[in-house]
């Protein structure tokens, strides 16, 4: 093998690989992909700051064409100096790294890269004010412009200025997101701080003595607080709690029966925690987990961002199996959702509200998945999170109680369902419209509330019925139903029933004909519905684009009733259509009564 300076010549000269700065911050700034990544980075930067309080706003200025979106941040802590507002806006630089690359210990920032979200916008205003008590002030215009013309945005700098906050940072951020807005309103931009902020830290739920809520733990009673104002929105800024809310456990059957006798179960709450569990094969590396158990209308209750049937759809509504299950956190700020890692199947995760921590997690770019964390670790710690579900949770008596009392609630709710179910058939029956023949009931399909399917199945019933009564009545004999698959019915105009016969054709059911038909006419000998109010000369296509045009013949002149046929022009046959209703009116005088009315 050939050494490397012996593969050099004499006159090699040494390069140094260079970076095009213009397309690097362009392309950190779309690596931040969700608009709210922007608050999620000024909060983790407000914290840094050791603030105690932060404002978030949101407004539009109307006095720019179209109304331009604005961002507000504006915090009590540290502020920065010359060198802390150089980092800011410097890419790859951040003032929380120590000299061995490392990251200081209780600080969120590391990467240099969370404030570059902001070059997505017209304009980056920064007022802060020092430790020692100086002013300084920056201004960038037009960053996302120059970023595209692949130059890189130049600041104004002013360490005297005229405005000025008395502590901390206010950033302001000009046409953001392009002014997209649809994220900044305060249901979203409010539910977004609550999950996905450092503010909705999972941490003091770790806390010793296992806090009940978030007032109970002293890391929430310490944290800062922050304020929202969303856009559009005119009422008082919104307090937000520091920590993520996590609802007080509820075990006990008879609390939730108190609570709700009909669906206890529906409001139960229970708890694993466990905080330095180590990493299975890499024991110096803790996880902190936490399982939170919850039935649905818990969730409900402190959620109104839940979709379910019967509320009214808002903007950004999102379900249980979009939001719930387990997150993978670092910061116990969440980061992205690993279902998988301990659940059986989709009814298993939906149940739970869970976080697994580890400060071990290497973060992407821009901070949206932990994949960048060696792949053996990232395997063992899977592997650690599934141990615990499986001894601590899924093994655990809480657990196997729970499911039973779900299973008893279930039956229960279906023994009142039969019973409702009875009720609200029993009064469907009486408004069924019915006719005698030959001393029996026949039964015209299409109550009330019915479906199509429920329709089409009282068709079949009836045509069962009056094939049974009169074997001659109609000019075919069904000889096999399927009304799952296909066609309903394979008939035969035969006498004599004769597999290898060519008169075998299909017959469909239908509650009406309509002009489209989900079948092809290719094989089709009839159609039998209960009623058709198609006029005559009305196409109807076929699956396959096929067009027939209706007939309509009227009772008289040689017809015993009205005849209903689908020309095929061009084809060997036509297709009958046979409507129930006029049928046995005509040919059999049998006119159908609601039973209500005889009663």
């Amino acid at each position: 093998m050939v050494e490397v300076k012996e593969a050099l010549s004499e006159g090699y000269k040494p390069k140094v690989p260079k970076v095009v700065a213009a397309r690097t911050f362009l392309q950190i700034a779309r690596d931040f992909t969700w608009p709210l990544d922007a608050i999620r980075e000024a909060v983790s930067n407000a914290i840094d700051a050791h603030a105690t309080e932060i404002r978030v706003r949101a407004w539009e200025d109307e006095k720019m064409p179209g109304g331009e979106l604005v961002i507000e941040v504006q915090d009590n802590g540290d502020g920065m100096d010359e060198l802390g507002l150089e980092a800011f806006f410097n890419l790859g630089d951040s003032t929380r790294v120590m000299p061995d690359g490392t990251r200081e210990a209780g600080y969120i920032g590391e990467k240099g890269h969370g404030t570059k979200t902001y070059f997505n916008s017209r304009q980056i205003e920064v007022f802060t004010t020092s430790k020692d008590g100086r002013h300084y002030y920056a201004l960038m215009d037009e960053p996302l412009r120059h970023l595209l013309n692949a130059t890189v945005p130049p600041y104004d700098f002013d360490p005297q200025p005229t405005a000025t906050v008395p502590k901390g940072t206010k950033i302001v951020i000009r046409g953001f997101n392009r002014d997209v807005k649809r994220d900044f309103v305060r249901r979203i931009l409010k539910d977004h701080v609550t999950w996905f902020t450092k503010c909705a830290t999972v941490e003091w739920i770790f806390e010793a003595g296992r806090p009940r809520s978030p007032e109970q733990a002293q890391l929430c009673k310490a944290g800062p607080r922050l304020y929202l104002h969303g856009l559009g929105y005119e009422g008082t800024w919104d307090e937000i709690p520091f920590g993520h809310y996590f609802p007080p456990e509820c075990t006990s059957i008879t609390d939730l029966k108190n609570k709700d006798q009909n669906q206890p179960m529906r409001w139960y709450v229970k708890r694993w925690v466990k905080k330095g569990r180590p990493v299975n094969d890499f024991g110096h590396i803790k996880l902190d987990i936490v399982f939170s158990l919850e039935g649905d209308l818990v969730r409900r209750q402190y959620n109104p961002m839940i979709s379910y049937q019967g509320k009214p759809k808002e903007d950004s509504d999102y379900t249980i199996e979009q939001r719930y299950g387990l997150w993978a956190c670092r910061d116990y700020i969440p980061v992205r959702t690993v279902n998988d890692w301990f659940s059986k199947g989709k009814s298993e995760w939906t149940k739970f509200h869970a976080f697994v921590n580890c400060q071990q997690f290497s973060l992407t770019a821009n901070r949206a998945d932990i994949n960048n964390t060696d792949p053996q670790l990232l395997a063992k710690v899977e592997e650690t999170v599934a141990d615990f579900y499986a001894s601590e949770i899924e093994g655990s008596t809480a657990f196997d109680n729970y499911l039973a009392a779900v299973r008893e609630e279930e039956q229960y709710r279906n023994a009142q369902h039969e019973a409702r179910e009875f009720v609200k058939r029993k009064n469907r029956a009486l408004k069924k419209h019915v006719a005698k023949y030959k001393g029996v009931e026949l039964v015209a399909p299409g109550a009330p509330g019915k479906g199509e399917r429920g329709q089409e199945m009282g068709v079949h019933c009836l045509f069962a019925q009056l094939e049974a009564l009169e074997p001659k009545l109609f000019t075919f004999k069904a000889v096999d139903y399927d009304t799952h698959r296909g066609y309903d019915c394979l008939a035969t105009t035969a006498s004599v029933f004769d597999l290898s016969n060519p008169q075998l054709q299909f017959v469909e059911f239908k509650y009406r004909l309509e002009p489209t038909f989900n079948h092809s006419f290719e094989h089709l000998a009839c159609v039998v519905c209960w009623e058709c109010d198609l006029n005559d000369g009305t196409p109807v296509r076929d699956l396959a684009g096929e067009q027939a045009i209706l007939q309509v013949l009227e009772k008289g002149a040689g017809k015993e009733y009205r005849n209903y046929w689908l020309q095929r022009q061009g084809k060997p046959h036509n297709i009958e259509v046979i409507a129930l209703k006029d049928f046995l009116r005509d040919k059999l005088k049998l006119e159908f009564r609601s039973r209500a009315a005889d009663a």
